[in-house]
């Protein structure tokens, strides 16, 4: 392997061949962990001389809350189960979804739906059935 090549362009080539995004790959050798700030350096500059090992870092996932709330899939996944009629786990859903924060695309959605008359009727409708 050329001594001169990046760390950095050996992370997004493993990134690639692997399918593991770039910032998830961690690289480290024999003596030394390469962060994402040893991304510019040749591997000459870093005196490297062993095998380079690669791992997927774990996702720091922090609050599962919010993770539900910024997670897409999921969130379409909890409304599927709300058209269901299974009122078992439709009650637990909607506690769940009230319990997470705002999920922002779903924000944007709302925020760009224009409230016309029919529209109006529609949530005055829905609002009084319960």
């Amino acid at each position: 392997m050329n001594i001169e090549v990046k760390i950095g362009t050996i992370r997004k080539m493993a990134s690639e061949l692997f399918q593991i995004p770039f910032n998830d790959l961690k690289m480290k050798s024999k003596t030394k962990k390469y962060s994402q700030s040893d991304n510019r350096n040749s591997l000459r500059a870093l005196g490297w001389s062993h095998t380079l090992n690669l791992e997927r870092s774990k996702p720091n996932l922090g609050n599962p809350k919010t993770y539900l709330a910024q997670n897409q899939a999921h969130i379409n996944a909890l409304f599927v189960l709300l058209s269901k009629e299974n009122t078992g786990y439709v009650d637990l859903v909607w506690k769940l979804l009230n319990s997470i924060p705002t999920n922002k695309e779903m924000q944007e959605d709302i925020k760009s739906i224009e409230l016309n008359d029919e529209v109006i009727k529609i949530l005055n409708k829905i609002a009084n059935m319960g």
